[in-house]
């Protein structure tokens, strides 16, 4: 499904019906096809709306501009009202969790809830985020990773993309060879990737929203994978506390992506939150 939104042509993938529950991917790269089909169950009781950010998926490129945190937050919100969504639970996974946060610090109340999955109130968990690669064993598969982040600025095509997010995968599940790499791997062969965002310069940006996050009134969930390395379940602990409507939840045995490694975890985890 497409609509116009400040001038941009947006896209957004759509299963179930009842309370919307709009996700915002990881990225940024990806889109909103990385969520299906592991949240589709929660179709249920859920209108899932899984949009693709600008200069991701299927979403026009636009410019630097449209790509921040502060632009795509606003976009969400530009986009919610397009649709004229009520009672909206926005659901930021990684990088959509950033967006999902900023949206809560720059439109107050305008989400009912919101969940900040795997994400973060700052930036300051990336500062150490090079002596967490340094763990990953065997030696090989380490260089593996650290090449693909290396390769990000200078890719050409989208399955240069494709080829980068396959090799940065194992940094991001708690086992790296279990089979939700293979099921992570062939999600990303659905993925609609766009090379201006990793290529393109963008104006500076800080992110902090924890000031704005220990003032807000929305109830926040906060989820974690227990085995996350790159990002630590203590920045999803730190959310829940901030939150004067805080709740955690930290899913064993998952590493960044608990809604492929431990789904049944985390859909109960989701459900019972959700009501």
């Amino acid at each position: 499904m497409e609509t116009v939104v400040n001038g941009l042509r947006l896209h957004w993938r759509e299963a179930g019906s009842g309370r919307p529950l709009v996700l915002l991917h990881p990225g940024p790269g990806l889109d909103g096809s990385i969520f299906f089909p592991f949240l589709e169950p929660l179709a249920e009781r859920h209108r899932l709306i899984a949009l693709d950010l600008p200069g991701n998926g299927r979403s026009d490129t636009g410019q630097p501009n449209d790509w921040t945190l502060a632009s795509c937050a606003d976009t969400v919100e530009a986009f919610a009202r397009v649709l004229g969504l009520r009672d909206c639970t926005l659901l930021g996974h990684s990088f959509g969790s950033f967006v999902a946060l900023t949206h809560l610090a720059r439109h107050p109340g305008a989400a009912a809830r919101v969940v900040a999955s795997c994400g973060a109130a700052s930036e300051r968990w990336f500062d150490t985020m090079d002596d967490r690669i340094a763990t990953l064993e065997p030696a090989a598969l380490r260089r593996q990773v650290r090449e693909a982040f290396d390769r990000e600025s200078r890719v050409r095509t989208p399955e240069d993309c494709r080829r980068v997010w396959a090799d940065e995968m194992p940094f991001f599940v708690a086992d790296p060879s279990g089979d939700a790499l293979e099921r992570l791997t062939e999600a990303l062969e659905r993925v609609v990737f766009q090379t201006a965002i990793y290529t393109s310069e963008g104006p500076e940006e800080t992110y902090d929203v924890r000031a704005e996050l220990a003032r807000s009134a929305t109830p926040v969930l906060a989820i974690g994978g227990a085995l996350d390395l790159s990002i630590p379940p203590e920045a999803s602990e730190e959310i829940a506390l901030l939150a004067p409507r805080g709740t955690l939840a930290i899913i064993e045995g998952a590493g960044h992506f608990p809604f492929v490694e431990q789904p049944d975890a985390y859909l109960s985890a989701l459900r019972d939150w959700l009501g």
